[in-house]
């Protein structure tokens, strides 16, 4: 798959810990994964440094992860200790990947890909008949969350692929393909967060904090705007198990709902570049 080229990088100083508590991901988790009992087996795509898998293996999985970057092998013997039943954590490519799990994830992993419908395709190649996908991102497409990204968080916004991040072409690509869909929205409240460390002299420093606080007071806000403007997409379908894959339909899609994104990209681009205009003009940087 074609990925950023700092994606290494990135994970090669970042070390495990787990999920805990109540928040955001265990809910998720906690609504769409049942705890079990047996032999169900759960793989994340992308998964170093392995804080959501873990929390799966928890629930009682046999948990498996794919990752390209090197420390993914430690997982194995990491998870091992904390009792968890492991499958296999492997340094691989997803384009180079075959197995077949219950259950299959992948946390802010798709939205590095302007090909998403085949990493959807992906995920559903390795699921079980019968089995859950679950894929979930972060929200810089719409055009507040974007204008406000490329605004004070640009180096976070540059990596990552905004088309790939609209729920409803996944939702209605997932149909399409013959997956039953349980969930495809945006999900949580209006909230901003970046990774780009401002000074705090600077404005976009308090463009950056006015963001923020505004987030604070917005998500209190309930019906259309907060659905859309929310801070993650999520994604949640079945995989029948009499579904047959019509390899020639499949690549026609893949191609249509990639020009679809695009198209959505250039539009919600348009809108976000007006409202960056208003920020500078508020604060000028």
């Amino acid at each position: 798959m074609d990925k950023h080229p700092d994606w290494e990088t990135y994970w090669s100083t970042t070390e495990f810990s787990p999920l805990t508590g109540t928040n955001f991901f265990t809910q998720i988790f906690n609504v769409f994964v049942p705890e079990v009992q047996g032999q169900l087996t759960a793989m994340e795509i992308g998964c170093f440094p392995g804080r959501f898998i873990e929390y799966i293996g928890q629930k009682g999985y046999v948990i498996s992860g794919i990752d390209t970057c090197p420390k993914v092998l430690g997982l194995n013997q990491l998870f091992r200790e904390r009792g968890l039943r492991v499958g296999a954590f492997s340094n691989v490519d997803l384009d180079d990947f075959f197995g077949r799990f219950g259950l299959v994830l992948s946390v802010g992993f798709i939205e590095h890909f302007a090909n998403w419908p085949r990493i959807i395709m992906k995920h559903i190649e390795c699921t079980k008949p019968g089995g859950r996908i679950i894929i979930n991102c972060p929200n810089f497409a719409t055009p507040l969350q974007r204008a406000m990204h490329q605004t004070v968080d640009k180096g976070n916004s540059d990596h990552h692929v905004l088309s790939a991040m609209y729920p409803a072409l996944w939702g209605a690509f997932l149909r399409l393909v013959g997956m039953d869909l349980l969930y495809c929205d945006y999900i949580g409240p209006f909230q901003f967060w970046t990774e780009t460390c401002l000074h705090p002299d600077s404005n976009e420093y308090k463009l950056q904090q006015a963001f923020q606080s505004a987030g604070n007071w917005l998500h209190k806000i309930k019906g259309e705007f907060e659905a859309k403007e929310s801070g993650y997409c999520l994604a949640v379908a079945d995989r029948p198990r009499d579904w047959v894959a019509d390899n020639d339909r499949i690549e026609a899609l893949c191609s249509e709902f990639q020009t679809l994104a695009t198209l959505l990209d250039l539009k919600d681009q348009l809108l976000a570049d007006q409202l960056r205009h208003a920020f500078k003009t508020a604060i000028p940087i």
